[in-house]
């Protein structure tokens, strides 16, 4: 026989319906007999693997430099603000280079006094007016105001920065009316047509990561996938951790990457497996 229920006192008191009390009869009664009359239950299936972690990745541009003055000088107008897009050979700095001209100017002028006096003295050297020597030193005075000439000239081609290829402004670093030292930042750019990603993979991929096997590229910020193409390893394995990185193409063509992209990365096929 079953023991009889015992029920606590908190629970007999005015206003508790006594169907409450029925109903926990029946369930304790319930209880039991389901004990006496199920089955052995079957054993649970095994759990499935888990699924290979993906690797994470960023997207990074080529080529990105920050553009530097490589004169002293005021600058006279910045063309571009920050995003624009521009092809190459583009102007994107223009410095008031009025001293520098004048200069490139007098080295010209120099230039061509000592052209013709070397020219002169050569003249008088074929009659025996004047000696070898004089010859030589007038010669010596015309290769060195050439000299100077070509460094005034650099100088003025310094005086507007030009684009080194067609990409897109990150951030400029001076304005219009600001004066500048050499070397002073001016403007990073960056090639956002050329693209790649870079990740960290296990060095146990190494059998059969090579450059040109391609795995699928998932943007976060995109919330699409993208094919990419093993470009080129990293020079070490790391003793540590043991992984290797890893530089991967991405089409130019793929709508929406930028540089800075979060990117999620499976492990690509085997190919070539031993």
């Amino acid at each position: 026989m079953s023991p009889r229920p015992h029920f606590p006192l908190a629970w007999l008191r005015p206003g508790v319906a006594p169907v409450m009390a029925l109903t926990l009869v029946l369930g304790l009664g319930g209880a039991g007999m389901a004990q006496q009359q199920a089955p052995a239950t079957a054993p649970a299936p095994a759990a499935r693997p888990a699924a290979q972690p993906t690797l994470r990745g960023q997207v990074l541009a080529w080529r990105n430099p920050t553009l530097s003055s490589e004169i002293a000088a005021r600058i006279a107008q910045v063309t571009m603000r920050d995003g624009q897009e521009f092809a190459a050979g583009a102007v994107l700095v223009v410095f008031d280079c009025g001293s520098y001209r004048a200069r490139q100017a007098s080295a010209q002028a120099h230039r061509d006094k000592a052209q013709r006096q070397a020219y002169s003295l050569g003249q008088l050297d074929r009659s025996g007016a004047t000696s070898r020597l004089e010859v030589g030193m007038a010669l010596a005075d015309a290769a060195a105001a050439e000299a100077e000439l070509e460094l005034a000239k650099i100088s003025v081609e310094r005086c507007t920065i030009r684009a080194p290829f067609a990409g897109r402004v990150v951030e400029t670093k001076a304005q219009a009316g600001q004066f500048v030292r050499e070397g002073e930042p001016l403007m990073e750019i960056l090639d956002h047509r050329n693209l790649e990603v870079e990740f960290l993979a296990p060095s146990a991929w190494l059998p059969w990561l090579r450059p040109g096997v391609p795995f699928e590229v998932r943007v976060d910020d995109l919330g699409h996938t993208v094919t990419a193409q093993v470009a080129r390893l990293g020079a070490r394995v790391d003793p540590v951790s043991q992984v290797i990185k890893v530089y991967a193409a991405l089409p130019a063509d793929a709508p929406g990457l930028m540089a800075g992209m979060s990117v999620g990365i499976a492990a690509p096929p085997r190919t070539g497996q031993p």
